[in-house]
């Protein structure tokens, strides 16, 4: 609006020829304008990347096979891993009557019942800390999410004005121009 009425009051005063009036508005307008948005879209790429318009350039000619620096490359030559297992190892005599058969069942039973005791408190164990990693993953990527959220909320009602203010500037540039 205020250029608007600057443009009308500098054509009234006769201080220069319309047609240039116009062509120096529709300059001022469209570069300002043009300005105004890219401002809007640079702020919009740092909430967003934390990054902006003058980074993402530099990048970019980082990027570009003639700039580009010798690289170092670095091989590993093998890794080693290893697992632990519950497990062990019991002897016992043959059994020769039916009573040592039925004791030395009753024994391995006995061993059965023990190691599944051990892996039943090892898998408890394993689970507990895979749910104490899941909970905090679960907290982490929920304040990410909180942030994105703040962040778009940031970007539809900041950012949309500052690109119609500069979305009208262009418009009004053209229109001087068209008419000069």
């Amino acid at each position: 609006m205020v250029f608007v009425v600057l443009h009308y009051i500098v054509i009234d005063s006769g201080f220069a020829s319309p047609e240039k009036t116009h062509k120096f508005f529709a300059l001022v307008l469209q570069l300002s304008g043009g300005v105004i948005v890219l401002y809007a879209i640079n702020s919009n790429i740092g909430i967003i990347h934390n990054s902006n318009i003058l980074k993402a350039v530099k990048k970019l000619f980082n990027d570009f096979p003639f700039f580009r620096k010798s690289s170092v490359q670095t091989t590993i030559l093998g890794r080693v891993s290893s697992k632990e297992t519950i497990g062990g190892l019991r002897t016992s005599s043959a059994p020769v009557t039916i009573e040592e058969k039925i004791s030395h069942l009753q024994r391995q039973i006995d061993w059965v019942k023990e190691d599944l005791g051990k892996q039943k408190k090892s898998l408890e164990l394993s689970i507990s800390k895979f749910q104490k990693g899941l909970s905090k993953e679960t907290g982490s990527i929920k304040s990410r999410l909180f942030s994105l959220e703040a962040d778009v909320k940031e970007i539809s009602v900041g950012g949309a004005k500052l690109q119609a203010m500069g979305a009208l500037f262009i418009l009004h540039g053209s229109i001087s121009s068209y008419i000069a």
